[in-house]
C-alpha cells in the first residue's frame, strides 16, 4: 500500500503486502521485502526489508540492470560509506565529496543528499557478518 506522493524509482521492486509512509522516496532498483513497513527513504540499490532498515545492496538487481563491474564496486564503496564507516551521515556525505565517483555512486549519495525530512532507511548489522554482499 503506498500512501499519498510516494516516489518510486525505475526499476524498484515492491515487495507484496509492504507499506510506504506518505511524501516518501524508494529509490531506482531498490527492493523491498514483502510484508515490510517504510516511513523513511530507500536509497536506491538498496534491499530494504521489515520496519525500516536497509540489509545491503540489490547486487543481483545491478548486475541484471548492465551496471559495470567498476559501477558497481563504487556503489559498494559509496554505500559502506555511508552505512558502515561510522560516520554519521553529513559526514559521509562531506568526505563522498571528495571522491571521484561515476555516475550510479553519485546517484546513490545525491539520493542521500536530498532525502526528506524523515532521512533514509538505517543500515540493519547482522550479528557476526561484516560483509553485506556476496
Amino acid at each position: 500500500m503506498l500512501g499519498g506522493h510516494v516516489s518510486v524509482g525505475d526499476g524498484a521492486f515492491l515487495g507484496g503486502a509492504c507499506v510506504f509512509h506518505q511524501h516518501m522516496c524508494v529509490g531506482r532498483l531498490a527492493i523491498t521485502q514483502g510484508a515490510s513497513a517504510f516511513s523513511k527513504d530507500i536509497p536506491p540499490f538498496v534491499i530494504a526489508a521489515e520496519r525500516n532498515y536497509v540489509f545491503g545492496l540489490n547486487v543481483v538487481g545491478l548486475r541484471r540492470a548492465g551496471f559495470s563491474a567498476k559501477d558497481r564496486d563504487e556503489i559498494k564503496t559509496a554505500f559502506k560509506l555511508v552505512y558502515t564507516s561510522g560516520l554519521n551521515i553529513a559526514q559521509a556525505i562531506e568526505k563522498a565529496a571528495t571522491i571521484k565517483f561515476g555516475a550510479a555512486a553519485r546517484e546513490f549519495i545525491d539520493f542521500i543528499v536530498h532525502a526528506k525530512k524523515r532521512g533514509i532507511c538505517p543500515y540493519h548489522h547482522h550479528e557476526g557478518r561484516e560483509d553485506h554482499e556476496d
